[in-house]
């Protein structure tokens, strides 16, 4: 460990709390220093035997460096710990494939022709995408007496898989054809490869001679910084602050002033020592984070089995100059516990990159006219972040409504009532005849109970009552009512008074769930952000010569994904006939190629530019990309400003803020 560092006093709860919203965000960053190993390169590293880090080796491109090396299967307790967290993760994390025992891992080696004893460390590096996280640019440099026909087997198929390339004196073997994770392989040092993306091991070449400047400063004095263990990591702070826009203010700017986030293991013994150390720009910033951070412990108490409670309990929290680190000990059996809780509380919504839930279709009504999706997974995403962000309505907080007061009141009564949401399901019905009804099916863990005691808990106006045999929440807002109703385990519906009642009878088979066209724009497509609306009489009326042509559009479909740093739009327009879509098809394509030139406004063409047509029976789609900030510009003109962000969002669709006639959203 560290000699000069100083130390801090055991955790006291009775230390000065942040805003309220900072238990849940810090809760991500303790969250991060104990699973990154495992979820930031989507699985686990290979399993190691003594070697020392090799960051001469990692290029300047690199954004986070994860350090294994042999001592970690020394002993007993490392052995465990390793086990039990995959064990835990096959069972329980999200999107997780990895192996679900060590012995499984060890065994997936054995299968190829790598010894795994054979292997001393390995330093792996890799780069944040748009997304921040870990992208395709990914290395592993390997300090091993496997020889390269060894690596190339064990990662490929074999000599005969690669092809010779020449990078600066140096070779690198290429599978060209492959879809390998890492397809690339290069040598160099006698006992020292690099297997990563071709970009990326070519970088670490440049690196290793001196060509990359190689690990940036801040990087390589935090990792120099961080205790002696056989695992370490350090990674910089990804760009925006998780979970925006509901992280308060403060909290935000506090999490922003975060450069890095560090972290080692040891084996103590029986007990495991893990310390998780988040660097800070200045001394003023870590004066802001430390008691986040201990309130993240305080939160994340509650949350946990006795014995991780216990473990918490002693936590150290110990401010410098430049950061502050969390150290935490104790019998393996008691990290296990925390682990398993904190994905089972949902706060790992924060750290995954696919979408963490599913639509909630087999409760919405059939006779919708709308109908939206938002996975939790999306505060993952900072593009679909600052999106969903400007489809939030910018409300007065002395005109609060309900549905304001629900969520604040359950963040009171408990912090898991919102990380465990996983996702939305949002429908409106009546639009055409100005009567909108509309509600939210939320997949999440609360219940009845809980939704009632955070009414209390925000002085909400309510009464409860029962429908269908059905307990529900009626609140009063500003003469409007709200129906909030755990319909089904994990299903929540908040809404106008006949949606609510729809989705209760719709729970009960007393009513169908939505079928056809709808439903299918909504399960074609996997994205964080969905959406799918009925054409409205209106806007054939006003399609002019094209008329017929939209009087055919039976579904329009909208969705939003990001791939390879750029951001996916995709509007998908279902046709009753082929012969329409056909038609339609031909019509978007000239549209597109001859209508960009004659458009001045630049982001606009390029838009225009970027767009294809495709067609698949009665579907026709127009897919357009383009880099997050031209989209986030282009969002922002189209709403006409702050003002008219203003007016927007789900909170319309709910009593509180009612549209005017003829003007529902």
């Amino acid at each position: 460990m560290n000699g000069d560092r100083p130390r801090g006093d055991g955790f006291q709860s009775d230390e000065r709390a942040s805003s309220r919203g900072a238990k849940a965000a810090v809760g991500v960053v303790i969250v991060l220093g104990l699973v990154t190993l495992y979820t930031v390169f989507g699985g686990p590293l290979p399993f190691v035997a003594s070697g020392g880090p090799a960051l001469d080796s990692v290029p300047s491109e690199a954004d986070v460096v994860v350090y294994t090396d042999a001592w970690t299967f020394s002993s007993d307790t490392s052995r465990n710990v390793v086990d039990g967290f995959l064990t835990v993760s096959n069972e329980s994390l999200p999107g997780y494939t990895g192996p679900a025992s060590l012995s499984e891992a060890f065994r997936s080696l054995g299968d190829t022709s790598l010894e795994p004893f054979r292997l001393r460390s390995v330093t792996a590096f890799g780069s944040y995408d748009q997304t921040g996280r870990v992208g395709p640019y990914q290395g592993l440099v390997l300090k091993t007496t496997w020889s390269r026909s060894d690596i190339m087997s064990g990662f490929g198929g074999g000599r005969d898989a690669y092809e010779r390339r020449d990078h600066h004196g140096t070779a690198v073997f290429v599978q060209p054809s492959s879809s390998a994770t890492l397809p690339a392989v290069a040598q160099l040092e006698r006992d020292r490869f690099v297997v990563g993306t071709e970009p990326a091991v070519r970088d670490a070449i440049d690196a290793h001679t001196g060509r990359d400047r190689g690990l940036n400063d801040t990087l390589q004095s935090r990792f120099d910084d961080l205790d002696r263990g056989p695992v370490r990591f350090v990674a910089a702070m990804p760009e925006g602050v998780p979970g925006e826009p509901i992280v308060p203010a403060d909290v935000a700017r506090s999490i922003r002033g975060i450069e890095t986030v560090g972290g080692s293991y040891y084996p103590d013994g029986g007990d495991a020592t893990v310390s998780l150390t988040v660097g800070t720009a200045d001394a003023a910033n870590a004066t802001a984070v430390a008691p986040m951070l201990r309130d993240g412990i305080e939160a994340t108490r509650s949350h946990v089995p006795a014995e991780t409670r216990a473990l918490l309990a002693g936590a150290r929290v110990d401010r410098t100059s430049d950061g502050v680190t969390i150290s935490i000990s104790g019998p393996v059996e008691s990290f296990l516990g925390g682990y398993r809780a904190v994905i089972d509380t949902g706060l790992l919504n924060l750290l995954t990159g696919t979408p963490v839930g599913e639509p909630s279709l087999e409760l919405v009504p059939d006779d919708v006219d709308a109908v939206g999706y938002a996975d939790a997974g999306l505060v993952a995403d900072p593009t679909a972040q600052a999106l969903f962000e400007r489809l939030l309505t910018v409300g007065d907080p002395a005109n609060e409504t309900t549905v304001d007061r629900l969520f604040r009141g359950l963040e009171t009564v408990s912090v898991e009532n919102l990380t465990s949401v996983r996702s939305a399901t949002v429908f409106a019905q009546g639009v055409e005849r100005n009567e909108t009804e509309a509600a939210a099916i939320l997949q999440a863990r609360w219940s009845h109970a809980d939704a009632r005691a955070a009414l209390d808990a925000a002085n909400a106006t309510y009464r409860e009552e029962s429908y269908r045999g059905q307990q529900v929440l009626i609140a009063t807002e500003n003469t409007q009512s709200v129906w909030i109703a755990s319909v089904r385990a994990n299903r929540q519906v908040i809404g106008t008074d006949e949606a609510v009642q729809d989705v209760i009878a719709v729970s009960r088979g007393d009513q169908e769930a939505l079928s056809g066209p709808l439903a299918v724009a909504i399960r074609n497509r996997a994205s964080y952000l969905r959406a799918a609306s009925v054409v409205p009489e209106a806007a054939t009326d006003a399609a002019g010569p094209f008329s017929e042509v939209v009087g055919d559009v039976d579904v329009l479909g909208a969705s939003y994904e990001s791939v390879d740093d750029r951001v996916v739009g995709r509007i998908d327009l279902h046709f009753r006939t082929e012969s329409r879509a056909d038609e339609a098809a031909d019509v978007l394509g000239a549209v597109l190629t001859l209508g960009g030139g004659a458009i001045d406004d630049e982001q606009v063409r390029q838009l225009l530019e970027s767009a294809t047509v495709s067609q698949d029976g009665r579907v026709v789609t127009v897919t357009a990309r383009t880099d997050p900030e031209t989209l986030l510009a282009l969002v922002d003109r189209l709403a006409g400003g702050e003002q008219a962000q203003s007016a927007t969002g789900l909170t319309t669709l709910l009593p509180g803020d009612p549209a005017p006639a003829g003007e529902q959203p």
